[in-house]
C-alpha cells in the first residue's frame, strides 16, 4: 500500500473552568459565592461536563434576545438536555401547585433509597452521591443540605414518585450558605416533608387526612 499524507486536526483546547465562570456570570445573580463554586465544581467533575457546559453556554446567550416564541423553545430544549444529561444545576423545577396531593414524611434512608433506585434507572454511572459521597456507613454523617435538595430535585424533574418538597420540614433558612451546612438530622428522624404525584380520590378523603394528621 502507498503511504498517502494524512492531514491531522487538533481542536483548540477549551478552560472549562473559566468558561464556566463566564457562564455563571451572566445567568447567576447574588448567590453565595461558596456554593456557586462548589456547583461549577460539580460540572466540571460530570462525566458529560462538555455538553453541559455547551448546554448552559446556549441559555447564556439567550440574555438580551428578544423574548419570543424562538427563545422560549429554546429554552425548554436546554432544560430538556440537562434533565437528560443529568445536570447538577438545573434550569428550573417544575412547581405543581395542584392541591389534594398525598404527603408523607420521609428520614434521610428513605429518600436516598428512591434517590439510588432513580439512579440505577436512569444508568447515571458515577454521576450520582454514592455512599462514599454521603458516609452512608457512618450513618450518613457527612450528608449537607444541598445533598438533599440536590436528591429531592432529581426525584421531582424525573417525574419520579413525588411532584414536590417542603424545605423548610429540613433547612435553616438563616444563612447564606444554608445549603452548604449539615444535615443535622439523625438518620433514622422523619422529616422531609415529601408532596407525591397521587392524590386523594375527593375532597372528603382529603380533609379526614387533614383531620387524622392533625
Amino acid at each position: 500500500m502507498k503511504d498517502f499524507p494524512r492531514v491531522t486536526y487538533n481542536e483548540p483546547e477549551i478552560n472549562n473552568a473559566e468558561e464556566l465562570d463566564n457562564i455563571f456570570e451572566k445567568l447567576v445573580k447574588n448567590a453565595p459565592e461558596k456554593l456557586m463554586e462548589l456547583r461549577k465544581q460539580q460540572i466540571l467533575d460530570h462525566s458529560k461536563s462538555h455538553f453541559i457546559i455547551k448546554t448552559f453556554n446556549e441559555l447564556a446567550n439567550l440574555i438580551g434576545e428578544k423574548a419570543d416564541m424562538h427563545a422560549e423553545v429554546i429554552a425548554a430544549q436546554c432544560q430538556e438536555q440537562l434533565i437528560q444529561l443529568h445536570s447538577p444545576v438545573y434550569l428550573n423545577v417544575p412547581v405543581n401547585a395542584e392541591p389534594f396531593h398525598k404527603w408523607e414524611t420521609w428520614s434521610i434512608s428513605e429518600l436516598y433509597e428512591k434517590y439510588w433506585d432513580l439512579a440505577m434507572s436512569k444508568g447515571w454511572g458515577e454521576d450520582y452521591y454514592g455512599y462514599n459521597d454521603l458516609s452512608l456507613k457512618n450513618v450518613f454523617d457527612n450528608v449537607k443540605n444541598y445533598h438533599v435538595v440536590d436528591m429531592l430535585t432529581d426525584l421531582v424533574v424525573n417525574d419520579h414518585i413525588i411532584c414536590g418538597y417542603e424545605i423548610m420540614s429540613f433547612m435553616n433558612y438563616d444563612s447564606d450558605n444554608r445549603l452548604l451546612e449539615p444535615f443535622n438530622h439523625h438518620y433514622s428522624d422523619k422529616i422531609i416533608e415529601v408532596k407525591l404525584k397521587e392524590k386523594y380520590e375527593s375532597m372528603k378523603e382529603y380533609r379526614n387526612s387533614i383531620l387524622n394528621r392533625e
